[in-house]
């Protein structure tokens, strides 16, 4: 019983992974242009854009965020900066259970759940695991958060 139990922890742990990593190569292949940056709570073997404190941020263009994440460990989150032009922004928000919106200096910002993420945090004591924040011609999305600019 215990050895079942056990495989049923790693096939299910291995899929939620999977699962989780594909929608976020969904979101990637959405944006055509822009950049990507990764948050990751530990060094890889990668160029690195910033040490910030404990954590490291690499960027990649948006074009290949794919490629470059499938070589990342240790991330905690992961942001995209890109326009209107570069990314199917009604898409996106088809894909994404909105659970709040509001206006923030000028941004429109949308709060949402999508199943498949890895990285939420809590709002108002709600579970929020992507953020898109659009100003203008601008548009930033971010897992769990916008972590750092937009």
């Amino acid at each position: 019983m215990k050895k079942i139990f056990l495989i049923f922890a790693i096939v299910f742990s291995l899929s939620y992974l999977f699962i989780s990593n594909n929608f976020a190569l969904h979101i990637f292949s959405l944006v055509s242009g822009g950049e990507v940056r990764f948050y990751c709570g530990e060094k890889n073997d990668l160029p690195l854009e910033i040490k910030n404190g404990q954590s490291f941020i690499y960027s990649c263009d948006a074009d290949n965020a794919t490629n470059f994440s499938m070589n990342l460990k240790g991330c905690f989150g992961f942001s995209v900066h890109t326009t209107k032009n570069n990314i199917d922004l009604e898409k996106l928000l088809a894909c994404v259970n909105i659970l709040r919106t509001e206006v923030v200096e000028g941004y429109e910002l949308f709060y949402g759940l999508v199943p498949g993420l890895v990285f939420s945090t809590f709002i108002n004591n709600q579970k929020i695991n992507l953020q898109i924040a659009v100003q203008g011609d601008n548009v930033v999305l971010g897992s769990p958060i916008i972590l750092g600019d937009f």
